[in-house]
């Protein structure tokens, strides 16, 4: 009598066991999960559709809230939208005075030092620039654009059938002197896909082979072999110039000293002991 019953408390107690080893053999995977708004007698609810493999599905109904409350969310979140846009908008609205402020101190600081701030961010940030192949699209147009960086290290562009104007990069940010001949210059800044485009986005440069300004930006190219490093250099007539930890250039040995090329002049590595 005492072994019948030990055996009928044993299988008891196992069985949710055998059960629970079945629903182990079957993977549910949730195939579908959807969810939308629907009225019904002046409130709004969110109803949630979820639907497995298994063919089995769930569906809840959560109430939102009445008429006024639901405009009110929508309300608000406009309303966010538009100051969020403002504000962004008035910081791009004090770019162009920022730029020229820049430019402005370049001149103190190439006073006080006899470097040029701009020609160091060109020859650390310019490369890829120098690359043959950049389109400027605005609205419908396309034009090429050249740059070059002349012997004083000033870069220079050339949109097709324009005159060669001036350009500053400064970082990420590319200020082209008195575009297309309007007598205004123009801001454009690095976008995704190695592209640059305007706040606006009328304006947009891109090179071949980029694609659209939607894409993660493109690494820097690395630089080629025998390359040395170049952040600023000097050039007070004696032929030297002074290397920083910054962007490449190519390094050419000349007998016993290295001798590198900035903007078309060939000047002797000095190096800066610490």
């Amino acid at each position: 009598m005492k072994q019948a019953l030990f055996i009928k408390i044993f299988i008891a107690a196992m069985m949710p066991l055998f059960a629970f080893s079945q629903s182990i053999g079957t993977v549910t995977v949730v195939t579908k999960d959807s969810t939308w708004q629907v009225a019904a007698n002046g409130a709004f609810y969110e109803v949630r559709l979820v639907e497995y493999s298994t063919g089995e599905s769930s569906m809840n109904r959560r109430l939102i809230g009445d008429t006024a409350s639901v405009f009110r969310g929508y309300l608000a979140e406009f309303e966010a939208a538009g100051n969020r846009m403002a504000n962004v908008a008035n910081e791009a609205r004090t770019n162009d005075k920022e730029i020229r402020e820049i430019l402005q101190r370049r001149d103190s600081i190439l006073a006080k030092f006899n470097r040029d701030i701009t020609d160091t961010m060109t020859a650390k940030y310019g490369g890829p620039l120098l690359t043959s192949g950049w389109v400027v699209y605005e609205d419908t147009a396309a034009l090429d654009v050249v740059f070059t960086v002349n012997a004083q290290g000033q870069l220079r562009y050339q949109i097709t059938g324009y005159p060669v104007r001036n350009a500053f990069v400064i970082s990420r940010t590319l200020r082209l002197q008195n575009y297309k001949d309007t007598g205004r210059s123009l801001g454009i800044y690095a976008a995704p896909g190695g592209n640059w485009g305007s706040v606006d986005d009328r304006v947009r440069m891109r090179f071949p082979g980029n694609q659209g300004l939607n894409r993660a930006v493109s690494a820097r190219a690395k630089p080629a072999e025998n390359s040395g490093v170049l952040l600023e250099y000097f050039t007070d007539g004696s032929g030297k110039v002074t290397f920083f930890a910054g962007d490449a250039v190519k390094l050419k040995k000349s007998g016993l000293k290295y001798v590198v090329n900035v903007a078309g002049k060939t000047f002797e590595i000095t190096e800066k002991k610490k």
